[in-house]
């Protein structure tokens, strides 16, 4: 891997990524075969953060369509939250899905996770929807958007 650095994430780290997703997520962790399945589909990338000691502490998968993309999901791990981690982990996944053409990108966050919603204002994502009762009975989820910068020379 790479201290402090993000590296794409392959079917080969579908262990660690999904190691992350239960660690990040232990009420709805994916498991290693979903995780495996979209780190081979190749209209996604996997990214994973590495931190100072070289271990995995985020990751992002995330699916490009034409121009559109989706961050399918994203995590930091608890302990190392509250860091600005996640706004590197947010940039390197738009980043990404600009290099594929795309000119907007979508996510999915629960209405009660204030941390998320936060770092997802400060990083210019706008709310354009809501998927009601979207993560259990009460539990709603915003769907928010981000206009991707396109490159002037492309």
């Amino acid at each position: 891997m790479t201290r402090g650095g993000i590296v794409a994430a392959t079917v080969f780290h579908a262990d660690v990524v999904a190691t992350l997703h239960v660690a990040c997520f232990p009420e709805e962790s994916w498991d290693r075969v979903a995780i495996a399945g979209l780190l081979g589909d190749s209209a996604v990338d996997g990214l994973l953060l590495c931190g100072s000691e070289d271990d995995p502490v985020g990751f992002a998968l995330v699916r490009t369509a034409a121009d559109e993309a989706e961050i399918l999901t994203i995590g930091i791990r608890p302990d190392v939250r509250g860091r600005g981690l996640g706004g590197r982990l947010i940039a390197a996944a738009c980043d990404r899905a600009a290099g594929r053409g795309a000119a907007r990108i979508f996510l999915e966050v629960s209405d009660c996770n204030r941390a998320a919603l936060s770092m997802y204002r400060r990083t210019g994502f706008e709310p354009v929807g809501r998927r009601r009762h979207y993560y259990g009975v009460g539990v709603d989820a915003l769907v928010l958007r981000l206009t991707l910068a396109r490159d002037a020379s492309a």
